[in-house]
């Protein structure tokens, strides 16, 4: 079975959206976001190449998958997907990423 792993700015990530989502829509609505932004993650594992190509301006290659209002960026990998960030689509994504 195909699994995923997050990198530490991945992580932190995703405790920095369960706040926010918290403090401006309820705890209920933010468990509800996690759960389908982890249900996307198993997705992106069992099925890599599910995302679309990103290419940063300086060249970096990751698959991108987007879920509500975030972005998934991942590497795929032997064993599933590297969960590289999770960031809102309205951030500017090469610099979170170089």
């Amino acid at each position: 079975m195909a699994s995923y792993t997050l990198s530490a700015l991945a992580e932190l990530d995703l405790d920095n959206i369960a706040t926010y989502t918290t403090l401006t829509f309820g705890a209920t609505k933010a468990r509800e976001y996690k759960a389908a932004l982890m249900q996307s993650a198993m997705t992106a594992s069992s099925f890599p190449s599910i995302g679309k190509v990103y290419t940063t301006q300086k060249g970096a290659a990751f698959r991108k998958y987007n879920v509500g209002r975030h972005a998934t960026f991942y590497e795929p990998t032997d064993y599933g997907i590297h969960i590289v960030r999770v960031l809102h689509l309205m951030m500017d994504c090469d610099l979170h990423l170089e």
